[in-house]
């Protein structure tokens, strides 16, 4: 009996930390429509799903863990173009693997550190 109660409790926990997750809804029509900004917003456990179109950005990546940033149709319908200047995404932090980047082409960026 002990163990299903603990196992009651362990759920609920779970559930009530899932609960306070934010979803940021990014599109190029919308007035959030910059994914540096959501971004930058983010807490533990929020997603940042990106809608279709072409973003115009070289990202920092926050030093917030477990952040879900993802396109919303995948790779053929959401880009994130740099300005040709630097890296597109750059993340200067040790990343855990809750943190995720999936569904987008990256492209019009290169890696600073080559000759």
């Amino acid at each position: 009996m002990k163990h299903i109660r603990t196992g009651v409790i362990v759920a609920a926990l779970i559930c009530t930390n899932a609960a306070y997750a934010t979803v940021w809804y990014v599109h190029p029509d919308s007035v959030l429509n910059c994914i540096q900004h959501c971004l930058d917003s983010c807490s533990t456990g929020d997603t940042v799903l990106v809608g279709p179109g072409i973003y115009a950005e070289n990202i920092v990546w926050p030093s917030t863990q477990g952040i879900n940033l993802t396109s919303e149709y995948g790779v053929d319908m959401t880009y994130i173009g740099g300005s040709g200047t630097g890296r597109v995404i750059r993340i200067g932090i040790a990343v855990d693997r809750t943190t995720v980047i999936q569904g987008f082409t990256v492209q019009n960026g290169y890696d600073t550190l080559a000759g």
